[in-house]
């Protein structure tokens, strides 16, 4: 909108669709029923991986924080079995 050269202002903004607005980039979204694999593959290159339902309607976000996370929790669980 900022590189509309000044066709987008305040008072005309409603008239414009938030479909019509280039995106920066192209995040791919998974399936509610992917498997953990095909959600870190995505996180490697996202930093975040948009989740859909059957229906290809959006419903919620994995953050790449998150699964880094989710992650830590088996690798320091590992851990402590190998120190034993």
């Amino acid at each position: 909108m900022k590189n509309s050269d000044g066709k987008v202002n305040f008072e005309n903004a409603s008239k414009f669709y938030l479909q019509d607005v280039p995106l920066r980039m192209d995040n791919k979204a998974v399936s509610i029923d992917a498997n953990m694999e095909d959600l870190i593959n995505l996180a490697k290159v996202q930093n975040f991986v948009p989740v859909v339902d059957d229906m290809g309607r959006f419903i919620g976000i994995v953050r790449r924080s998150q699964i880094i996370e989710y992650c830590e929790k088996f690798v320091t669980r590992d851990d402590s079995v190998v120190r034993k």
